[in-house]
């Protein structure tokens, strides 16, 4: 009974049976009538007999996965400036600190030509022992005070609980596995390679993702008794919830506990949650450091307190290092919090200003410094936005439709097509609508409607959200129009028409938390119903109501990746038998990296999007492509094996037994009767053979040595922190007590 007690006390609907009753209803309202448009088509019985069959690997490998992200803050908290933590601050921070030390970790061994799974997850495994006692302590402090906020994290992550146990086994034609290999590459060369292969010609090893590529070789060093594909698969599970929590936090700056739990089942339903959480990949970690850094500024700022208002620019900045476009974005959130917390701000906004450079300027600092220590430049992602329209064909557009198996390439869609379609992907977090139409005026008027109330009877915490909530979708939409009027190609438009609109459902998340603040605020103003205010009553019912579709939309509306047949693992393995090092495999399947990751051969056809890059490379690979389907549709002779040094040939009836949506062309049939291959294993519908070709095609360079740049990196940062510490005290911003 005390624990029960203790859990009625953590949100309004405390003392009465009347706001449950309501939040029932609303709950059951959501399971029987669904969204607008929208059919719930999961069996929930078929979902709880999933998870709890299929659960428990899940859940083990998720906690090796939630200590790497973490335990190391955990076990650093002792040294971080600070007292009386609270438990919302406390993780925040942990999660910070635990990708700083992880990413520092690797890049002294990667610097050092000393790289490797193993010595990384024994470094880290050291952090995970100091900090488990203190994340213990913080769990048990968590569920004493707040124990409805991991009930509603654990509801609203049953769906991926469920995704990571139901879905096809591995996983194919997805990047996912060429993240993994990137990580993989730091591994086996030891360091960073100094060129890798891709489509047949040597570039430089991708940076862009080097924290996120350090953090999954500490994973998967912890985590080496499980296979790739099952810790791809399982990594999801962890990066949720701790988005989940700290989301949650993000709204809770703004609004109160009920409210703050209607935005985080709105975001959860979104698209934008089921897309960038849905797999092995860095955007959705990029998201929940992004998140974190938000909160820190926003409370920094609020109590003085220059190590979190720091600390929340050097997560960003690292952030960088793991994902450009969510850093970016969420940057755009951090920007617009401030904006508004300075406008409401009743201390003095020019030495708040003054911080806000210095964090500004560190996380300049920490891009600078990885670029330098790392790859001895400024900055890892260079070469962006370069490719032009040279020879009437716009290169990026053709390269899509190439890596699809599309020989004609097509007209470009125009800029008013692009944004046309851009804005039918806008959506309500639930009727999957554009909110300006007539049919989504049953969200908009009234989420509207409780911002004006927000506004007319909101604290000043609740006007400095909509405030934020403002400037966010201005700088979203002037950020999207700068790509949109910039540029000539498709890709970097697209970048920014579809790139940044994938993030409104992030503003209409946080339109539905504050509007439901807005309601709850102003119904408290009428008469208790049985000892209870109106508005936490009607706010009941709309939590369960979200909650419900929190966690029913993503069931009804997850798009699973293609799975990786029987038939198709079993070509990849004779591929992998009958090769030697050094060989080359073209593939008549679009994957995205399965073939060579499982197989240890590199693949051609198998490589990164050159989008952003080099026009040279993005030109010569479109050539490549278009050759090999050319050679695929119509092979005769060893001209193009003897080119691209192609020893072996995984020639599929079907691209789906390979896990691809599409195929480049030609059948094992076509190859059979060629006299110049030999048929080397073949089972129904995968066919393996041997051109005769032996040129050896190594996969990536030896690691380069990065020690003397690691040092001016280090240097960089010192002066970088000193120096801004050293602006925030010449103005005299001390926390506020």
């Amino acid at each position: 009974m005390a624990g029960l007690s203790r859990w009625s006390r953590a949100l309004p609907l405390r003392k009465l049976p009347l706001g449950v009753w309501v939040g029932g209803i609303g709950a059951a309202l959501a399971m029987l009538l669904g969204p607008p448009d929208l059919e719930i088509g999961t069996p929930w019985s078929s979902v709880l007999r999933v998870v709890a069959t299929r659960g428990g690997p899940t859940i083990v490998v998720t906690v090796v996965a939630l200590a790497v992200l973490v335990f190391p803050g955990f076990a650093l908290m002792r040294w971080f400036p600070g007292r009386d933590r609270g438990i919302a601050e406390e993780f925040a921070v942990a999660v910070l600190l635990s990708i700083l030390t992880v990413g520092a970790l690797g890049s002294v061994l990667t610097a050092f030509r000393f790289m490797s799974r193993g010595r990384l997850a024994l470094l880290v495994l050291v952090t995970l022992l100091i900090g488990f006692a203190p994340a213990v302590r913080w769990l048990k402090r968590c569920y004493q005070a707040r124990p409805v906020m991991l009930a509603g994290v654990g509801v609203l992550a049953i769906p991926w609980v469920w995704f990571a146990a139901a879905d096809g086994f591995p996983p194919a034609s997805t990047f996912q596995w060429w993240y993994w290999d990137l990580g993989r590459y730091l591994t086996e060369a030891r360091g960073i390679p100094s060129w890798v292969a891709e489509y047949g010609t040597q570039v430089r090893w991708l940076p862009d993702y080097v924290v996120f590529n350090l953090l999954s070789e500490a994973y998967a060093g912890l985590g080496s008794a499980v296979s790739d594909d099952s810790l791809m698969q399982y990594w999801k599970v962890s990066v949720v919830l701790v988005g989940l929590v700290m989301a949650y936090l993000v709204f809770r700056l703004w609004v109160g506990p009920l409210a703050g739990f209607v935005g985080l089942a709105g975001l959860a339903a979104s698209s934008l949650w089921t897309s960038k959480f849905n797999a092995y990949k860095p955007e959705a970690l990029g998201l929940v450091v992004g998140f974190a850094c938000v909160w820190l500024l926003v409370r920094g700022l609020r109590e003085r307190r220059v190590e979190l208002v720091y600390l929340a620019g050097a997560g960003i900045g690292v952030d960088m290092a793991i994902h450009g476009v969510a850093a970016t974005v969420l940057g755009l959130l951090m920007l617009a919090a401030a904006l508004a917390e300075l406008i409401w701000s009743d201390r003095g906004r020019r030495r708040d200003m003054v911080v806000l450079t210095g964090a500004a300027v560190l996380a300049l600092v920490f891009v600078v410094a990885i670029g330098v220590g790392l790859q001895g430049r400024a900055v890892v992602a260079g070469d962006a936005l370069n490719p032009e329209v040279s020879t009437g064909v716009d290169p990026t557009w053709e390269f899509l439709q190439l890596a699809d198996g599309s020989l004609d390439p097509g007209a470009v869609p125009t800029l008013s097509k692009q944004i046309e379609s851009n804005l039918e992907r806008m959506e309500t977090p639930w009727g999957r609508t554009l909110p300006v139409k007539l049919s989504s005026l049953w969200f908009a008027l009234p989420t509207i409607t409780g911002l004006a109330l927000l506004w007319r009877v909101g604290n000043q915490r609740g006007r400095a959200g909509l405030l934020t909530l403002f400037l966010f979708a201005g700088l979203l939409t002037v950020s999207a129009a700068f790509f949109a009027v910039s540029f000539d190609t498709f890709v970097p438009r697209h970048t920014g028409l579809s790139r940044m609109s994938q993030y409104v459902p992030l503003a209409v998340a946080v339109a539905l938390a504050l509007a439901t603040e807005g309601y709850r605020l102003a119904l408290n103003r009428w008469k208790r119903l049985h000892a209870m205010s109106v508005g936490d009553i009607v706010g009941a019912g709309v939590l369960g109501f979200s909650l419900v579709l929190g966690v029913a939309v993503p069931l009804a509306t997850y798009q699973g990746k293609p799975a990786l047949t029987e038939v198709g693992r079993d070509g990849i393995d004779a591929l992998r038998i009958f090769s030697t090092s050094g060989d080359r495999v073209l593939a008549n399947a679009t994957t995205r990296g399965v073939i060579e990751s499982l197989s240890r051969v590199d693949s051609l056809l198998e490589g990164r999007q050159p989008l952003i890059e080099d026009p040279e490379f993005l030109t010569y690979t479109n050539e490549t492509l278009r050759s090999a389907m050319e050679y695929l549709r119509s092979p005769a002779g060893n001209a193009f094996a003897t080119k691209f040094g192609v020893r072996w040939l995984l020639i599929s009836d079907d691209p789906a037994l390979l896990g691809a949506k599409g195929d480049f062309g030609g059948s094992p049939e076509q190859f059979e009767a060629l006299p110049n291959v030999r048929l080397v294993w073949s089972t129904d519908g995968v066919a393996l053979f041997e051109t005769g070709v032996t040129s050896r095609s190594p996969r990536f360079g030896p690691a380069e040595t990065y020690r003397r740049s690691l040092a001016v990196g280090s240097v960089i940062i010192v002066i970088g922190l000193f120096g801004t510490l050293g602006l925030a005290h010449r103005f005299g911003w001390t926390r506020k007590t």
